[in-house]
C-alpha cells in the first residue's frame, strides 16, 4: 500500500509548483528525505523539473531510472557505479515512458485546496517561514495546517 504525498515550492510570485509522489509519503519517508537531501532552492527545482515520481530517493541517475523500470519487479538489482543502492534512486514517471510535469498553483491556498485530488495523504511545501522566522523551510500539512517538518518529526519520535 501506498502513502501519497505532494511536493511544492513557493515562487517568488506566490505561486506553487509541485509534483506528485506515489511512495512512502509520510514524514519519516518523504519528509526525512526532503529535509536531509533536498534543503535548497536549486536542488528542489532540479526535482521538481522531472515531474511526478514514483518513488523519492535521496539521489537521480536517468540511465539508472530507466534501467530500474526496465526491471521494476525484480528484487535484486545493481547499485550504481558510486556504490548507491536502488532505492535510495529516485524514479520519476517520465523515465517510464509516462509524460508528466510539474503543476502550478496560482497561491498557497490553491495549492492546499487541491491536496488529496490525487489521493495524497501529506503535503511538502518549501517556503519562507512565519514573521517570527522568514528563512526558507520546509513544511507538512497533515492536518489543515501547516506545520514545521521539524516539529511533526520530533512528535512521532516522541511517541
Amino acid at each position: 500500500m501506498s502513502t501519497r504525498s505532494r511536493i511544492g515550492l513557493q515562487q517568488a510570485d506566490g505561486k506553487i509548483k509541485s509534483v506528485y509522489c506515489h511512495w512512502d509519503g509520510y514524514p519519516e519517508g518523504v519528509g526525512e528525505i526532503l529535509r536531509k537531501h533536498y534543503n535548497s532552492r536549486e536542488k528542489i527545482e532540479a526535482l521538481l523539473e522531472l515531474g511526478d515520481i514514483s518513488a523519492l530517493g535521496t539521489f537521480y541517475d536517468k540511465e539508472l531510472a530507466k534501467e530500474k523500470w526496465q526491471h521494476e519487479y525484480e528484487k535484486e538489482w545493481r547499485e550504481s557505479e558510486k556504490g548507491q543502492k536502488a532505492q535510495d534512486l529516485t524514479l520519476p514517471y517520465n523515465d517510464r515512458g509516462e509524460d508528466t510535469e510539474a503543476r502550478i498553483d496560482e497561491n498557497e491556498e490553491e495549492f492546499i485546496s487541491k491536496a488529496g485530488k490525487c489521493g495524497e495523504e501529506y503535503i511538502y511545501l518549501f517556503k519562507e517561514g512565519y514573521c517570527w522566522n522568514d528563512t526558507e523551510r520546509w513544511f507538512c500539512m497533515e492536518t489543515p495546517y501547516f506545520r514545521e517538518l521539524d516539529e511533526i518529526l520530533e512528535d512521532k519520535e516522541e511517541a
